[in-house]
């Protein structure tokens, strides 16, 4: 008897930093995202209610719909996502419309150990697009390496320091065993509480 060949793996989902373009995300049908059950009932839509009602950003950082919509129209979820205009913006609100949060018994019973998440977006031609993971970069299995901690923090920090002041306050950090910590304080206490 002959076993059939391997299903061919799933195609993934090009939108790493940049997004889906405009065409792209008229192109999209559904988007389902299979959970740990703690997310769903959290911020999915489970215990917690609906989340599908986002106006601030308190509301959002507790939307698993909104999340998703603006990492796949915008590429990522930073500070800038989080700006009033962003999180009502039609495309946003529109787009988790179609997002789906579903609780899954397998991927749960890996967590805490694990982050598992399985995306699945399905186009209007019927093709999907599908991503899976188990953790995600700065989980206690896939740390934060030295060059993605000082990239998220210039990314976060540029807004408020200039050049100089980063640098100065990442070397305190990286040499934080040999360095005082009013040396960092001082540092910190530098940095501009409103954005530039």
């Amino acid at each position: 008897m002959r076993t059939p060949p391997p299903a061919p793996p799933p195609r993934r989902c090009a939108c790493t930093r940049e997004g889906f373009d405009a065409r792209a995300i008229r192109a999209i049908r559904a988007i389902r995202l299979r959970a740990v059950d703690v997310a769903h009932a959290i911020i999915g839509g489970g215990e917690e209610g609906g989340k599908r009602s986002i106006r601030t950003k308190e509301e959002a950082d507790h939307s698993l719909p909104w999340m998703v919509a603006v990492v796949l129209l915008d590429g990522g979820l930073t500070p800038e996502q989080y700006r009033p205009e962003r999180i009502v913006a039609e495309d946003v609100q529109e787009l988790m419309t179609r997002v789906e949060i579903v609780p899954d018994d397998e991927l749960s019973a890996r967590f805490p150990d694990a982050m598992p998440a399985d995306l699945e977006v399905t186009l209007s031609d019927g093709s999907v697009l599908n991503s899976v993971r188990d953790t995600y970069e700065g989980f206690h299995t896939d740390l934060l390496s030295g060059e993605g901690a000082r990239a998220k923090f210039d990314l976060l920090a540029v807004p408020f320091t200039a050049a100089e002041l980063r640098e100065e306050i990442a070397g305190v950090v990286g040499d934080l065993e040999h360095r005082g910590v009013a040396e960092l304080t001082a540092a910190l206490a530098r940095v501009s509480t409103t954005r530039a």
